[in-house]
């Protein structure tokens, strides 16, 4: 059984290829008996509206500036009500460059965190950060929103790296 049975994912996307991990990870949520999942751009004008209905998210960005948060998440974080964020129970993940920017790899995912502690949310699990092609990672973000929503128990993917 699972724990959560609605699921909202928020991702911010530069290239679409966060924006596809939500898309794969709705997919297989989608696919459970009594789950929906639904995707939203962080950037959407609805995306508060979303989340007043929400108790179970995952949010997903990709890392720029040498380990920020792509533009729309930042603006996301910037301009929503903390009294949204404060009930939720999230799940973080992100891509990154990990040879252009070791320094930096998946730092979005850091900020993420910091800043749902800091609104009060519950931040479920370890970040999951990625580097590389979200369709070359669907088994990893299967089993991380199987994960999140308590169905799948163990974590061991090839390409994560922490």
């Amino acid at each position: 059984m699972a724990i959560y049975n609605q699921v909202l994912i928020i991702y911010g996307s530069e290239t679409g290829n966060t924006e596809r991990a939500a898309e794969i990870m709705a997919h297989a949520l989608n696919r459970q008996d009594g789950i929906q999942a639904e995707t939203i751009a962080a950037g959407d004008l609805r995306v508060e509206e979303k989340l007043k209905s929400a108790k179970a998210v995952l949010m997903g960005a990709s890392t720029w500036d040498h380990g920020l948060p792509q533009d729309d998440f930042k603006v996301f974080m910037e301009d929503v009500d903390p009294a949204l964020i404060s009930p939720l129970d999230v799940g973080v993940f992100g891509f990154g460059d990990p040879e252009g920017f070791p320094e930096a790899f998946c730092g979005a995912t850091d900020v993420i965190r910091t800043w749902l502690s800091e609104k009060g949310a519950t931040v479920v699990g370890d970040n999951l950060r990625l580097g590389g092609d979200a369709d070359d990672l669907r088994q990893d973000l299967e089993t991380f929103a199987l994960k999140f929503v308590g169905i799948a128990t163990d974590l061991d993917p090839e390409h994560v790296i922490n």
